[in-house]
């Protein structure tokens, strides 16, 4: 005899659930005794294709963000119908390494490659950042390189999130590190998915940030403003890696922001700062 799956059909069942999960001893942590989080991560989770209970296990709210633990977004992304697999490599003589996913579009299989190497790390000022960046540098680099590959070929899949390995490394934008966890923005957060589980059937008009580049790459659109941005300063950064010469480079970056102009008028303030700032991390 088999116990029926718990997985909450409507806003009451999911509240209730929340509670009485809560109270257990049996979930993570950072779950414990915070219906409200609880709630979010069922919401995200349902978002991705996760039952209840797999949201709780895999979702993790970092630094003011939920996101997944690596093995989960690949585990999300090989349920998607268009997987076609996976190849993870270490390239010790460049201490880089690198994922490639393969995508089935329209019957043409693509693979998709990232890269992230002990000198992007450095760049980014995570090596000198006590805890798995010190200690299991190959794996960190390794998360890296897989988090970018899995969000750019399946953004349909993933919905915006990045991997918690990677959340770690990024501040809350107005405060610093933080944990989320009864903070006002747990109260935003849920309030939206009230709204979003109490309105009508009907399409949705959400803001997308579409990601252009240079050549004949085609654009990718994220939901959230955080993933866009991301994805600009990863291409800075691959741009800062050719082998052209500094004025080059630097034509090629203020041809990708005038392409993402218009996306980058969409941002606030502090976003756009942030992109300033990226930038002139290569343009002195």
């Amino acid at each position: 005899m088999s116990l029926p799956t718990l997985n909450p059909t409507n806003l009451t069942e999911a509240m209730e659930f929340a509670k009485f999960v809560s109270t257990s001893g049996h979930i993570p942590k950072q779950f414990q005794g915070k219906p409200n989080d609880i709630l979010v991560a069922i919401q995200w989770g349902y978002e991705i294709g996760l039952a209840p209970m797999q949201a709780l296990q895999n979702i993790a709210v970092i630094n003011g963000r939920p996101s997944l633990w690596g093995d989960s977004m690949i585990a999300v992304c090989k349920a998607h119908p268009d997987w076609r697999g996976i190849e993870e490599t270490y390239i010790e003589e460049e201490d880089k390494a690198v994922c490639v996913v393969r995508r089935n579009v329209h019957g043409d299989i693509q693979p998709i490659k990232a890269t992230f190497s002990y000198k992007d790390a450095q760049k980014a000022g995570l090596t000198n950042k006590p805890g798995p960046w010190q200690q299991y540098t190959t794996r960190m680099l390794q998360l890296r390189a897989r988090g970018f590959a899995l969000r750019d070929a399946f953004p349909d899949a993933i919905k915006g999130l990045i991997t918690a390995e990677e959340a770690r490394d990024y501040p809350d934008e107005k405060k610093g590190p933080r944990n989320v966890t009864g903070s006002d923005k747990d109260t935003d957060m849920i309030d939206d998915i009230k709204k979003k589980l109490n309105k009508p059937d009907g399409p949705e008009i959400a803001t997308k940030y579409t990601m252009h580049f240079i050549g004949d790459h085609k654009p990718i659109i994220y939901a959230v403003a955080s993933d866009f941005i991301l994805k600009f300063t990863d291409t800075l950064l691959a741009i800062d890696k050719l082998e052209k010469t500094q004025a080059q480079k630097v034509s090629l970056m203020h041809d990708l922001k005038d392409k993402n102009a218009e996306t980058i008028k969409l941002l606030d303030e502090m976003q756009q700062a942030q992109i300033e700032t990226e930038i002139g991390k290569y343009i002195v």
